[in-house]
């Protein structure tokens, strides 16, 4: 009984929370990757769904070693953005890139982060907002 309780309170927080976006005409979804060596293709989507006035990202990517594609391609196939980070070859510091798209107006529909690495350790941070009208 207890447990059901527990698990009864933690959702209506979270739906409460959900209110709160939903108040603030606001939604935002953060997501952060690590990666590593082995892995060579990641993909992140955000669902742009209703009435979006405005669709915001942020990708950052840190690296010590290998290299990293990451595009942002819209529901329609259409590349909305890319950049490339390729790690020093001593390793003694991180490299760095960002793509920071504000978009007016978006396309409803899945937008896809795409990441495509080579031998990379390092990470990668989205953030998306979504504002809607009111």
């Amino acid at each position: 009984m207890k447990k059901a309780t527990c698990v009864l309170v933690l959702l209506s927080l979270f739906l409460h929370q959900g209110e709160l976006y939903a108040q603030n005409n606001n939604l935002e979804l953060s997501k952060y990757i690590s990666l590593n060596e082995k892995m060579t293709e990641h993909s992140f989507t955000v669902d742009v769904v209703g009435d979006v006035i405005q669709f915001s990202l942020r990708i950052n990517c840190d690296l010590t070693s290998g290299d990293a594609v990451i595009e942002l391609i819209d529901p329609a196939g259409k590349k909305q953005g890319k950049f490339s980070v390729v790690a020093s070859d001593s390793g003694s510091y991180q490299s760095r890139g960002k793509l920071e798209r504000n978009i007016d107006s978006p396309i409803n529909g899945v937008w896809v982060v795409r990441i495509v690495a080579k031998s990379a350790k390092g990470n990668v941070y989205i953030r998306s907002q979504q504002e809607y009208a009111k």
